[in-house]
């Protein structure tokens, strides 16, 4: 089964192998790397496709990638999806060429529709590295709100330990 959502201008789609050197080269930003599970040294665009297409199937998990005028342009993904308590995370990440461009909060705004209408989720929670200001006020303009934060949850290659703050965002609070 193919998943493919589209708006007037984006297209978030799963990723095909051919994905794999364009999805590398971006996991090797800095600013991308920091905030991403994936080694961009070590990158194995391969096996994050293939683990991708296996959670897709599973529907344990949603990663997309962004495109924009026939360009890879970032990620976004549902995952830890749990469908008894119906919940899932969300995550993303742009290229820095293409920020500032609308396209972060265009898909955010896909993901969330798909998460609460399709997939008839009721919570949908979002971790931010502190002090990430920026991220924190792009998720309010969704009407995320911070409930708290994990200390030293996750360590960094470049900053040790971090600190997240996580905040959640429910169906009836959701509107666009």
């Amino acid at each position: 089964m193919v998943f493919i959502l589209k708006n007037y201008r984006l297209i978030l789609r799963a990723p095909e192998m051919s994905d794999s050197k364009t999805i590398c080269h971006f996991f090797r930003e800095e600013s991308v790397k920091h905030f991403n599970s994936v080694n961009g040294k070590a990158c194995n665009g391969i096996e994050w496709i293939k683990s991708s297409k296996k959670s897709f199937s599973e529907k344990s998990a949603y990663n997309f990638v962004i495109e924009f005028k026939n360009e890879i342009v970032g990620g976004i993904s549902l995952k830890n999806i749990n469908k008894a308590d119906r919940n899932a995370e969300l995550g993303f990440w742009i290229a820095k060429p293409y920020r500032s461009k609308g396209i972060a909060f265009e898909s955010v705004g896909m993901i969330l529709k798909f998460a609460f209408k399709r997939l008839n989720l009721n919570r949908i929670e979002a971790r931010i590295t502190f002090p990430n200001v920026p991220s924190a006020n792009f998720l309010g303009r969704f009407n995320f709100r911070l409930e708290g934060r994990l200390r030293q949850v996750r360590h960094s290659r470049k900053s040790g330990w971090v600190d997240e703050n996580i905040f959640s965002l429910l169906k009836d609070e959701f509107s666009l």
